[in-house]
């Protein structure tokens, strides 16, 4: 998956619906149940999108933990 194709998915998909579950871990990313993997490019290019969107979507670490939104 390219990055810009991730940070679509992040932006539309996740940040606003507290209720979905986005896990980053070794590599990988679940998003709506599906895993893809990412190459050491992408996978620096998730960790600033996720960072990112979070700081720009004003939730903070807690917040997410408490709505669902999880960051693995």
């Amino acid at each position: 998956m390219r990055p810009n194709a991730a940070a679509t998915s992040l932006t539309t998909a996740v940040l606003p619906a507290a209720n979905e579950v986005y896990a980053w871990a070794a590599g990988r990313f679940v998003l709506h149940a599906r895993t893809y993997r990412v190459d050491g490019a992408q996978a620096a290019a998730m960790d600033e999108l996720l960072v990112a969107g979070l700081t720009a979507s004003g939730v903070s670490d807690a917040a997410a933990e408490a709505t669902g939104l999880r960051v693995a």
